[in-house]
């Protein structure tokens, strides 16, 4: 008998972060003055270097370089890219756009792997382009505050060269990295009222400014005194802010898979940096049990395929991530690294996600070996019996996977949710699917940023009649769902998952009641999707129009190839071996009319839009009449 769960939405903010703002606005006598005596900070920095690598810890880690064969192959990866990076230019301050952010996160990877290179290997070479780097970047004129971002990367790449190189360079070169991070970061980070309000934020500008900040103070504290220990008090105040926000009850990243990515690497970074620094972590990593319980959410939201379950600003490539090894560890759980090591093992470490981080994966990865919860990198025990994952908060979503065999696993993931919040899409009852190795439904994801920005789009404008919802990726007509008479349906409402259906045996699914998002065209509109025992997908639109008549599209994204049989859809797999008819009926209610199938191009017609290859759009179209009910039952069969 199928196991139903119904979860109702529940508020993500506390009183106390609604209250947060009027702490945090205390002008020039710094952000959280009123609070900083709650911080509960030692009398005076840690000895250098601080920050995630003792050197007591690097014995440890030369060892296991020897021993395990995995860890080898990452090490080689950084030495090879050190030595390729030594004879190019010293970065440069150059923008695109309104960002600095890719010159930023270059200094990061440069002076990140370089340090490490220098210290687990010793070679001179490493540390004078390490230095040079960190020269360099100190003379820009500023790092950007306009986009504060720019600033928080750049301040986290100074921090981590000035800390782990400490011994080695002059008193000289200290003063000048510690007066830019002073001048250039903390100073800019007081302007809470205006380029720095990620202060009073809860999504990944809060995790990425406050980690970058955070790792500049501790690194600078023993020259800066009061202002780096002002900043560092800041940081532990304002994150809990994002920590709240970010993470459902259940581990659900709200703004999706890419940006788990990046906000949690600098969470994860902020976290361990005050625990390898001071020993403790004051407290963060409990605000929100999502942050430890993320690990289960993003070991869910790699398909069988090697694709993400990309909702919202994501792609669909799922590259390594890595930082769910500190995860692994605080949770005491392993098998939470297993898919994403087989998938290191296949590619050789060649997509990484945030690549300039990877030497704190050499770091965790030496930790679980030394600490005995991790044997071997080969030997990972399988996540085997972990099915399903769902997810309340911000972004609910519904999440199934077979087993965890390989690529021909049956893989079934829907999604909630709300348009107008950050990075988010106009998908609201979308879904994907994978079986037998074929991504019969699919989401395009993102398109960058710069390509839409550049022609003077305002995309960060989530109002309904926004220009965001004119991009093809993000609006509504290349997402898996129902649109009404051509219009953006209404993308303020939130959409919850009700009746989920968790028998591996049965049903699998849920419903979304999807009124509030189409209550500009349709009286009523509900969503059930599942796959039946068989592992056929389902998808049921109970629909009651308004006092006018409507056009109805169902739509599909799909990556396999189509044609029109009759009033059904053929899919193919690539290699033509796999069929699947997509069948539609209106078998209660309606307009006693057939469901005509459509199959449209994917490619858009405007001028700002990205192609999409290999992808087209399947679906079917009826008429509604005025208060007319309709039952739209699609399945997608095995033939």
């Amino acid at each position: 008998m199928a196991n139903k769960t119904s979860f109702l939405l529940i508020p993500l903010l506390s009183l106390s972060l609604l209250l947060a703002p009027s702490i945090l606005r205390t002008g020039d006598m710094g952000c959280f003055s009123q609070v900083r005596s709650h911080v509960d900070l030692p009398a005076s920095p840690a000895p250098h270097p601080s920050l995630f690598l003792h050197d007591g810890d690097i014995p440890a880690l030369r060892k296991h370089l020897e021993e395990d064969p995995f860890l080898a192959v990452a090490d080689r990866k950084i030495l090879e890219w050190c030595d390729s990076v030594i004879e190019e230019n010293v970065l440069e301050r150059k923008q695109t756009g309104r960002r600095l952010l890719h010159v930023s996160r270059e200094a990061i990877k440069r002076i990140f792997y370089l340090s490490y290179a220098y210290r687990v290997h010793g070679e001179e070479k490493y540390f004078d382009r390490a230095r040079k780097e960190l020269l360099a970047v100190c003379s820009f004129r500023d790092w950007n505050p306009d986009h504060f971002l720019d600033v928080g990367e750049m301040a986290f790449a100074v921090g981590i060269g000035l800390d782990w190189l400490w011994n080695d360079l002059s008193d000289s070169d200290k003063e000048i990295l510690s007066s830019a991070l002073l001048e250039k970061a903390f100073i800019p980070a007081r302007d809470t009222e205006g380029v720095a309000w990620f202060h009073s934020s809860g999504i990944n500008w809060n995790q990425v400014c406050n980690g970058g900040l955070l790792a500049g103070a501790i690194a600078s504290w023993d020259l800066l005194g009061e202002e780096a220990r002002t900043v560092i008090e800041d940081c532990i105040l304002s994150n809990p802010i994002s920590l709240r926000a970010s993470y459902s009850p259940e581990g659900c990243y709200a703004e999706g898979y890419n940006y788990w990515g990046y906000g949690s690497t600098f969470q994860i970074l902020l976290i361990d940096a005050l625990e390898s620094a001071f020993g403790k972590d004051f407290g963060l990593t409990g605000v929100n049990p999502g942050l430890l319980k993320s690990g289960r959410f993003m070991q869910m939201m790699r398909t069988p395929t090697d694709h993400s379950y990309n909702f919202y600003d994501s792609t669909p490539a799922a590259p390594f991530q890595y930082m769910l090894l500190w995860i692994a560890e605080k949770s005491s759980d392993p098998s939470l690294i297993t898919g994403e090591a087989m998938y290191a093992r296949r590619t050789s470490f060649s997509h990484l996600c945030e690549e300039r981080m990877f030497p704190f994966f050499m770091i965790e990865a030496s930790r679980l070996l030394s600490k005995g919860m991790v044997k071997s990198f080969g030997e990972l025990p399988s996540p085997e019996g972990n099915n399903f994952y769902m997810s309340t908060g911000a972004t609910p979503i519904f999440i199934y996977r077979s087993s965890w065999n390989g690529s021909d696993d049956t893989y079934f993931a829907l999604k909630g949710g709300r348009a107008a919040s950050s990075h988010a899409h106009c998908d609201m009852g979308s879904f994907i699917f994978e079986d037998g190795g074929t991504r019969w439904a699919v989401d395009l994801g993102m398109q960058n940023y710069n390509s839409l920005e550049s022609l003077g789009m305002n995309i960060w404008n989530v109002s309904q009649k926004s220009e965001r919802w004119d991009v093809f990726r993000i609006g509504p007509f290349s997402h898996n769902i129902i649109t009404v008479n051509s219009h953006t349906p209404d993308v303020d409402p939130p959409v919850d998952l009700y009746e989920i259906s968790t028998d591996p045996t049965g049903k699998k699914g849920a419903v979304l009641y999807l009124s509030p998002f189409y209550r500009e065209d349709l009286q009523s509109a509900k969503r059930s999707a599942y796959l039946d025992d068989g592992n056929n997908l389902h998808v049921r639109d109970s629909l009651v129009n308004l006092d006018k008549a409507s056009s109805i599209t169902w739509q599909m994204c799909t990556e396999a190839s189509a044609s029109i049989e009759g009033n059904d859809i053929i899919l193919s797999s690539k290699d033509g071996k796999d069929v699947r008819r997509l069948r539609a009926s209106l078998p209660y209610g309606g307009p006693g009319v057939t469901p005509l199938p459509r199959i449209w191009s994917s490619t858009p017609s405007t001028t700002f839009d990205a192609p999409n290859p290999g992808s087209i759009m399947t679906g079917f179209t009826f008429d509604l009449p005025p208060g007319g009910t309709a039952v739209l039952e699609v399945t997608l069969q095995k033939q």
